[in-house]
């Protein structure tokens, strides 16, 4: 699993950084969280193969969230040539709304299909219905919460557990993703194990079995051997233990996420905003500096430092800054942000913190 900021600004894109936008890739597959104005620009500049996108996830209808993705829907269907490709797109209510209008008005046309699922808080109504859909779009569900308040994607995946959206504290409707991989079988004793294969290779060439150690796939998918001389090779004496999945917490603008406090326990990654910060020639007090963040539905380091340690998170990558703080390599940006990073440090109590800037990559490794 591998994660990319594409644009880590807030509001509007400034000379070091773009709007909104992040891929995960998961093998080789795509999944694009927000879809800010410029995005097309930056995936050019990095490694992002943007014709293996399979999913796209919004976490609100902001513009510097979203103005991107039409055009973006556009040039894929210049680079897409396998037959029957869908792009599931998920997001909040008025997200299919928008996309249909912007294509339409547009005059696009798609030679791939989209299917817009909308995230519909309880008692609400979806923004459009199957009338006037596009000629391109599949119907898309319309999500509901459950009981505890969050919604579970419609997301068929082998790899994948389960992903769900919960709301965000904003000034729109607000949303964040938790995305959990399922574990993998453990890996096999290939010491104890071959040598009571190629004990019997003779025999099991008589048998037709021309590469012993082709058997341990079998073993390794849950299959009991049992040899010519009579020796059994039962799975659950020669695998190790599972190894757990990842999981991956991507939110969206938020002044408080609390109802992602328990989906969001132990994660592997936690992605947080951090939009406002006492820090350089800030005048504001801390105390200051922090309201006025949650006045307009955002967060400071220290916010994003204590929802990390309340969760149990791994590491915390902070995102989304004011155009104030810049995303470039110059001695006292890189000072900026070191002291961004360390007001997140002192609440979230652990050094695993680090500041995204504009086409920063990081390896997610399964936990050990």
């Amino acid at each position: 699993v591998l994660v990319t900021f594409l644009g880590t600004a807030s509001a509007q894109p400034s000379t070091t950084r773009n709007m909104s936008s992040l891929c995960v890739r998961f093998d080789s597959d795509i999944w694009m969280f927000d879809c800010g104005e410029g995005t097309q620009h930056q995936v050019r500049k990095s490694d992002v193969k943007i014709a293996k996108l399979q999913s796209v996830f919004i976490t609100h209808n902001h513009g510097d969230h979203l103005f991107g993705l039409p055009g973006l829907l556009c040039t894929l269907s210049g680079s897409i040539t396998e037959e029957g490709r869908i792009i599931n797109i998920f997001g909040p209510k008025g997200l299919r709304l928008y996309l249909r209008a912007a294509l339409s008005v547009s005059a696009s046309f798609l030679n791939f299909s989209i299917c817009v699922h909308e995230l519909i808080q309880e008692g609400d109504t979806p923004s459009c219905g199957e009338e006037d859909s596009l000629v391109f779009e599949l119907p898309g569900k319309n999500l509901y919460p459950g009981a505890d308040g969050l919604w579970k994607l419609p997301f068929s995946d082998s790899r994948i557990s389960s992903i769900v959206a919960g709301p965000l504290m904003h000034t729109v409707p607000s949303v964040g993703y938790v995305i959990e991989e399922k574990a993998i079988p453990g890996s096999i004793d290939a010491k104890k194990v071959t040598p009571m294969l190629m004990k019997n290779k003779a025999a099991l060439l008589a048998k037709g079995v021309k590469n012993p150690m082709a058997l341990m796939g079998q073993i390794k998918g849950g299959k009991t051997i049992e040899l010519p001389d009579g020796t059994k090779i039962v799975p659950r004496d020669v695998i190790g233990p599972p190894k757990k999945g990842r999981k991956l917490v991507i939110l969206g603008d938020t002044s408080n996420s609390d109802s992602l406090l328990a989906a969001s326990a132990n994660c592997d990654v936690l992605i947080h905003e951090a939009t406002n910060a006492k820090v350089g020639d800030e005048e504001k007090s801390v105390e200051e500096v922090q309201q006025s963040a949650i006045d307009h539905g955002h967060s400071t380091p220290q916010m994003a430092g204590l929802f990390a340690k309340n969760v149990n998170a791994k590491l915390l990558l902070l995102n989304h800054f004011s155009a104030r703080y810049k995303g470039d390599q110059e001695p006292l940006s890189l000072s900026i942000m070191k002291e961004i990073e360390s007001l997140a440090k002192e609440t979230f109590q652990s050094d695993n913190v680090i500041t995204a800037y504009d086409l920063y990559s990081i390896v997610v490794p399964r936990p050990t």
